[in-house]
């Protein structure tokens, strides 16, 4: 059972990114429901005409679980 634990761990972390810190325009990224730092960068399936016109960015709290959109990019924190 340890072994499929490592592989889905590592599966989701190579499909939805490792958790980090984000900022745009030189502010941190903080979750509007629970006010916390960590994100993973997902991808919107969800809206197809919206992702199709205007390529959106989400990023969803690693804590609760809030997906925020952005039009423009937000970059990750060193």
């Amino acid at each position: 059972m340890k072994l499929f634990g490592r592989f889905t761990k590592e599966a989701k972390a190579s499909i939805y990114g490792t958790p980090a810190e984000y900022e745009l325009t030189g502010k941190i990224i903080r979750c509007n429901h629970c006010d916390h730092t960590q994100f993973k960068r997902t991808r919107p399936f969800s809206m197809v005409f919206a992702v199709a016109l205007f390529k959106p960015v989400t990023l969803e709290c690693e804590n609760c679980g809030n997906i925020i959109w952005f039009s423009k990019a937000p970059r990750m924190r060193e």
